[in-house]
């Protein structure tokens, strides 16, 4: 396990938690935490920031944890997994 930190993009968005090797710039999991993914706003702020992460970092996977969505969503880069924070935990 490496360490875990939040990501500022250069864009300005965010990612929640990055979890990486500091020394080395490599990123192991990019995870969003978002309630809902309801809002059409919300949902696009969540994918369009992971999607900045994932071509920066050449990770073809990422996460958003809900209270209770689940689906997986295909974009260019990859694919986002949506999981409830359950499932999540669970691992």
């Amino acid at each position: 396990m490496g360490s875990i930190a939040l990501l500022k993009l250069n864009s300005g968005k965010e990612i929640d938690f990055i979890e990486g090797d500091d020394a080395f710039g490599i990123a192991y999991e990019l995870i969003q935490v978002s309630l809902n993914m309801e809002n059409e706003a919300t949902r696009q702020r969540e994918v369009s920031a992971l999607q900045e992460a994932m071509s920066r970092s050449e990770k073809d996977t990422a996460t958003i944890v809900t209270l209770d969505e689940e689906t997986d969503i295909t974009i260019p880069e990859g694919v986002i997994h949506v999981v409830p924070a359950w499932k999540w935990l669970l691992g």
